[in-house]
């Protein structure tokens, strides 16, 4: 009779042991747990969809909801009793939406950083795009390594493509937006033969070097002024070897580098003439007070400024009223 007892309860305890996943499947928390699943699988297809065609914005726009849709169905799926339950809905329905989304992961983050970066430069904020630009390069580069060490199924060549034209861009509206004030300083002008000549780079670069400068005269002879970096972004040029009266195109080729080591490659076009108003008095004094001790009815002045020439005669009758006369300028 103890060995029919012992028979007996042996195969009640044994069988208690096995998971019923029948009466599992029909509890309220699997239900719950499969419906949600299946709408993630919905969502997965329609993900991989976007994927294979390569629309990176669709893929952005979707990436939220169906990220918060796996973290929804994990929830679920954590409330199902049995743990061979919840890893066959986990197999199911989790795994490929997780699959789905890393295969994206990076690309979406290059993409939105490279919409922040956008508005950056929108509010004129390039110290910030730039190193928002360095943060992009890191982030290519790990998305690169890690692509390679897990063996991910291969994007779209548009992605990419996309990625590629965007980055351009931006970099593209840095130059151009960092460079806009020097091109407006540059345009045409004159140059006063004691003027110290300075271009200003915006700060937001860091740090220049690797510079050359080169004049070109009038009559096309090109040589290299002396020319110093002052406070990291001014260029400044000496003018001691230019004439008086002659034109010049300065050009200034650089590298610019941000904190991050990135280099931007600039060339400032500068167009000036040197005028002679500084020294210019000294030389129509002597030639009028000349002119007028030789008794010259008649004074040609190489100046196109009326008012210096009047002032200056006025000055050398006033130091010589001796030679007092009456003058007009033609």
């Amino acid at each position: 009779m103890k060995k029919i007892m012992f028979l007996i309860t042996f195969s009640i305890v044994s069988l208690t042991g096995i998971p019923d996943i029948t009466a599992a499947s029909s509890s309220t928390t699997y239900i719950s747990a499969n419906n949600q699943g299946n709408r993630l699988k919905d969502l997965t297809e329609a993900f991989n969809n976007k994927i294979n065609k390569g629309d990176l914005i669709l893929i952005d726009k979707s990436y939220d909801n169906f990220s918060s849709e796996i973290k929804k169905t994990e929830r679920a799926i954590g409330k199902v009793s049995g743990s061979a339950n919840r890893k066959s809905l986990n197999d199911k329905y989790v795994t490929p939406a997780k699959i789905a989304r890393e295969r994206v992961i990076y690309e979406v983050s290059q993409v939105r950083l490279i919409k922040d970066i956008e508005k950056l430069i929108q509010y004129t904020n390039y110290r910030s795009a730039i190193e928002s630009s360095n943060k992009l390069d890191r982030l290519k580069r790990r998305a690169s390594e890690i692509k390679l060490a897990g063996g991910y199924k291969a994007l779209p060549q548009q992605i990419n493509n996309f990625l590629v034209n965007k980055e351009s861009n931006i970099q593209q509206v840095i130059k151009n937006k960092t460079f806009s004030v020097i091109k407006e300083s540059v345009s045409p002008r004159t140059i006063r033969m004691n003027e110290v000549i300075e271009i200003k780079f915006t700060e937001t670069l860091g740090y220049v070097d690797e510079s050359m400068v080169e004049i070109t005269d009038s009559n096309g002879k090109k040589f290299n002024p002396t020319s110093t970096w002052s406070r990291g972004n001014t260029l400044i040029i000496s003018n001691n070897t230019f004439e008086f009266g002659k034109s010049y195109t300065l050009s200034v080729s650089t590298n610019l580098y941000s904190n991050n080591n990135k280099i931007i490659n600039a060339k400032v076009i500068m167009k000036f003439q040197i005028v002679k108003e500084t020294v210019d008095k000294t030389i129509i004094y002597n030639t009028i007070l000349n002119s007028l001790k030789n008794s010259e009815k008649s004074i040609q002045f190489d100046s196109n400024n009326k008012e210096l020439v009047w002032n200056t005669f006025k000055e050398v009758l006033k130091d010589h009223p001796e030679l007092l006369v009456t003058a007009r300028i033609k």
